[in-house]
């Protein structure tokens, strides 16, 4: 884990899981960093995400060749990287939660 996901590890509501093979972490159970490579892939606001891709190296994060959702991908994990952090944090805090899927009642036969 990286000092800068350490350092969220201090702020309300946030938790440290790892998943796909990375260190991540969460807020109310919602991810908002994590380390791949030796970067740092943030989920940010429309307007941060744009601004983030401006800077020098930082791209879309990919799967499979498709950019994933508004998740920018920075090529270092430093300190520099706080303020960026903050922001992401602060965005999936401020998401609605998210619609629980009602339970299709089980069919007889199935039971």
């Amino acid at each position: 884990m990286t000092d800068l996901l350490a350092e969220a590890m201090s702020w309300p509501e946030v938790s440290p899981r790892r998943m796909f093979g990375a260190d991540c972490s969460l807020a109310r159970g919602r991810m908002f960093a994590f380390v791949w490579q030796d970067g740092l892939v943030l989920k940010l606001p429309e307007e941060r995400y744009r601004e983030a891709l401006a800077l020098p190296g930082v791209q879309p994060f990919t799967m499979r060749g498709v950019p994933f959702g508004r998740w920018a991908q920075f090529p270092e994990a430093d300190a520099s990287l706080l303020p960026w952090l903050r922001a992401a944090y602060d965005h999936v805090l401020a998401e609605p939660p998210p619609k629980r899927r009602a339970r299709r009642p089980l069919t007889r036969g199935h039971q």
